[in-house]
């Protein structure tokens, strides 16, 4: 009777929010080309990415700010990592797209024993397609530095590392620049204000559910139908109390709605369903017809015009865009669906998802600049696949993009072209997306014969 055989290592799944390393080699795979074999238009990219990755470098930083046209191979590299987590997803590592999807681009073929690829590495491959098919020249430079992983690992890990810093770098700006913009809610921001107000060096936990008007805007548009009218003023109200607790003033009183006790006592739940109010133009939503106002929020329209045109034009917009703005360095020219999706989600999370209970139970979580790994795991990232989902699955959401791409109701006009992207995976479940695809369904079903 011999030892018994040692069981076989489970193999443990891959964090999405994990360091990127370099991808697995399941055979000895062969030597790669020699870089001097590349065509020299490559071969020119090629040296200008691995000059630009090299130890020690910083070129990323010393480089001149110039519009995408005139970037060099490796400055459209490091001008694409900027723009994954705007418009392609806030959450995944972008270290981890570029190892899976290099794998699943370049790799050698799974055999038949290979596990299946999980639900979220197909994720990770998909959005290596959607960032790369705005730069596929730079594709044969990167797969020659992929295959070189056998002989010089370290320089993937550099590349990918340099990707994730521009990419964290470029959404913190976002955030920082956005997190004080509370006017942005408002409907006329030159004429209303926040009332209590909230100053900028006061404690975050007076915002979210437990501000009297910022409550309005991140609930669902049915339980916000149940609160009493918002009412706006030019004149603040006295200032919230540091416990989150609001003036005598703002306590609902005896016929308040219970949904309003319940944000008041802190027992409102926060889920990533559904979606919030503030999608919708203010005042428009109606149960009965669900697509009136949907997408057309000045409050999506000002964070989108923050990100990509710069601070000054969210509440005027701009008749030219400047050469310096990241839609010019970034090579940016139509809204696409992930684009609104970060927009709100960025809006949802560091205005609205502040404090997940009130009073004993009060937690900031806009104590940092950096996406929490709670936040990345759970609520945030279950809203961003949901919503972007219900945004590519509709075709009568597609004509939005008319909207927001300048053919319809100027005061939308972001950029100049039109882009009517292609439907993508089938959704995830959503009680707001049922709503609406099913009213969708029943205008769309023949009437039946009397």
């Amino acid at each position: 009777h011999g030892r018994p055989a040692s069981p076989k290592p489970l193999r443990r799944r891959r964090s999405l929010s994990s360091v990127a390393a370099a991808p697995p080699v399941s055979a000895a795979p062969p030597p790669p080309p020699p870089a001097s074999a590349l065509p020299p238009a490559v071969k020119r990219q090629y040296d200008d990415i691995v000059e630009g990755i090299g130890p020690g470098s910083n070129a990323a930083k010393k480089r001149k700010r110039t519009q995408y046209r005139s970037m060099s191979a490796f400055q459209k590299l490091v001008a694409l990592s900027k723009f994954y987590h705007r418009g392609v997803n806030p959450f995944f590592d972008i270290g981890l797209v570029m190892t899976f999807g290099g794998e699943a681009e370049w790799g050698a073929p799974s055999d038949s024993n290979s596990p299946a690829k999980t639900k979220d590495e197909l994720r990770l491959i998909a959005a290596f397609k959607t960032l790369f098919a705005r730069a596929p020249e730079l594709l044969p430079a990167l797969k020659q530095i992929y295959l070189e992983i056998i002989v010089n690992a370290d320089q993937w890990d550099r590349l990918t590392s340099m990707m994730r810093e521009a990419a964290t770098s470029a959404r913190t700006t976002d955030t920082n620049g956005l997190k004080h913009k509370l006017n942005y809610f408002l409907p006329h921001p030159l004429k209303h204000v926040l009332s209590p107000p909230v100053p900028e060096e006061e404690s975050k936990s007076n915002r979210g559910l437990a501000h009297p008007m910022l409550r309005y805007y991140i609930i669902g548009c049915k339980d916000r139908l149940r609160l009493p009218p918002l009412e706006y003023t030019s004149t603040p109200k006295t200032s919230a109390t540091p416990d989150g607790d609001q003036p005598d003033a703002d306590v609902p009183s005896s016929p308040s709605p219970p949904n309003e006790w319940k944000i008041v006592a802190g027992n409102y739940q926060l889920t990533y369903k559904p979606y919030p109010s503030f999608i919708y133009e203010e005042g428009k939503f109606d149960p009965k017809d669900l697509d009136t106002g949907l997408l057309r929020s000045d409050v999506v329209l000002r964070c989108l015009r923050h990100i990509w045109l710069g601070p000054g034009t969210a509440l005027s917009g701009v008749d030219k865009i400047s050469a310096t703005c990241n839609a010019s360095l970034l090579n940016v020219k139509t809204v696409t669906p992930e684009m609104i999706c970060y927009a709100v989600a960025q809006m949802r999370i560091y205005h609205f998802m502040l404090t997940l209970a009130h009073h004993s139970q009060a937690r900031t979580v806009l104590g940092t600049s950096e996406w929490t790994k709670r936040e990345e795991n759970t609520i945030s990232a279950d809203f961003f696949i949901l919503f972007s989902n219900f945004l590519l699955l509709n075709p009568s959401i597609r004509g939005l993009w008319k909207c927001w791409n300048g053919t319809k109701g100027a005061s939308f006009r972001i950029f100049t072209n039109i882009d009517i992207d292609s439907e993508s995976d089938q959704a995830e479940d959503s009680d707001d997306e049922d709503d609406v695809l099913a009213q969708r369904r029943r205008r769309a079903a023949p009437a039946s014969p009397s």
